[in-house]
């Protein structure tokens, strides 16, 4: 039997608002689902993006409130940040001409990071 609608806007409503009081922005709800090949249901998820980096993020409907989105777009951005740095650390390492250059761009990138993270 299908829900009604009113049902299912007061539940994205509450998912909104819990998403962007944690600091997201809200992108909608992937309905759930099953897997036959494992007779398991996938569990609806509320899926959003950090406004910081883009990145689109999901939480089991269930498990969804405004400390659990900070603290998922928090880690998330963390390990984006963490990547673009390793990734630029490469494509840097490809056009420095000598070792010492190349040692000196790493030296710089870890003083920008330990200012961000002291910020």
């Amino acid at each position: 039997m299908k829900r009604p609608a009113l049902t299912e806007t007061i539940q994205e409503i509450h998912l909104r608002i819990a998403v962007e009081d944690g600091g997201g922005k809200f992108a909608g709800i992937q309905p759930g689902f099953y897997v036959p090949s494992t007779g398991e249901m996938v569990e609806t998820l509320c899926l959003f993006n950090s406004r910081r980096t883009g990145t689109t993020l999901g939480l089991k409907v269930s498990e969804v409130s405004v400390s659990k989105v900070r603290k998922h777009i928090q880690e998330s951005d963390t390990l984006f940040d963490d990547y673009k740095e390793k990734a630029a650390l490469f494509v840097l390492r490809d056009f420095a001409t000598t070792p010492s250059k190349f040692q000196l761009i790493r030296k710089a990138l870890e003083r920008a990071k330990a200012i961000r993270r002291a910020a």
